[in-house]
């Protein structure tokens, strides 16, 4: 009996390798952290499409990769949850991107990342990146077709005492930057409840005037605290 016992111990490790035999598991994702103040679309943070978080890593090198399980966990909560799944339809190295859009303004957020195997197999979480989202500002104008070449950018303001910094965003439709505006103090912005910025106040734009053709533009806010923000919607404006 007891030798019977031992060839089925034998018989069912050789099964259990038999599948494949791969019990490595990939290596911990990299999520790529919110810049400061955060200017790429590609990272983790807010996004100018809604009031959503996007998260970015790079993908692994593992050749068996199969899908990365998201998990988040608000401010008050004890337990991270998966809130996501997303197959690898990536090259090694690539940016993979994913929106959670189950999210409330002014609430904290943690999230990390498993990567999975084909197989199954779990690599260890990657490292914490958390973010809180604070209301959007509303921009108003230009848009349509302007004949200003260094036109007034008006937006409204959403009253909200935590958005401590705002600044203008303008860039051609193909995504290159052309104005970055420095960083304002939003206090007044609180009281009055509309802004008023005129292009290239800062001397930090591209060209002094903008030429003739499209843009859009955005207000980007940053709270007092670390990893708090926003990002406006697009609004389009065409110089004649």
């Amino acid at each position: 009996m007891r030798r019977v016992r031992s060839v089925f111990l034998v018989l069912f490790f050789s099964c259990s390798l038999g599948t494949g035999g791969d019990i490595e598991p990939p290596a911990p994702p990299v999520l790529l952290t919110p810049e400061e103040p955060g200017l790429e679309e590609r990272y983790t943070g807010p996004v100018p499409d809604g009031n959503w978080m996007r998260l970015a890593w790079v993908v692994g090198d593992e050749d068996d990769l199969a899908r990365y399980d998201i998990y988040r966990r608000a401010e008050g909560e004890f337990v991270a949850r998966r809130v996501g799944a997303l197959e690898v339809i990536w090259a090694p190295g690539d940016t993979a991107v994913w929106d959670d859009r189950g999210v409330e303004l002014k609430v904290r957020y943690r999230y990390f990342l498993r990567a999975v195997d084909r197989v199954g197999n779990e690599s260890l979480p990657s490292d914490t990146v958390d973010y809180r989202l604070l209301p959007k500002f509303i921009p108003q104008s230009p848009s349509g077709d302007i004949g200003e070449h260094r036109p007034l950018f008006l937006f409204g303001s959403p009253g909200d005492p935590d958005v401590a910094y705002f600044r203008i965003v303008v860039e051609e439709m193909d995504g290159r930057r052309i104005w970055v505006s420095i960083w304002q103090d939003a206090t007044a912005l609180f009281v009055k409840g509309v802004g008023r910025i005129g292009y290239n106040f800062d001397g930090e734009a591209l060209w002094d005037s903008l030429r003739s053709g499209e843009y859009r533009w955005r207000v980007d806010t940053m709270g007092a605290e670390p990893r708090t923000g926003s990002k406006s919607r697009w609004m389009v404006f065409h110089v004649l």
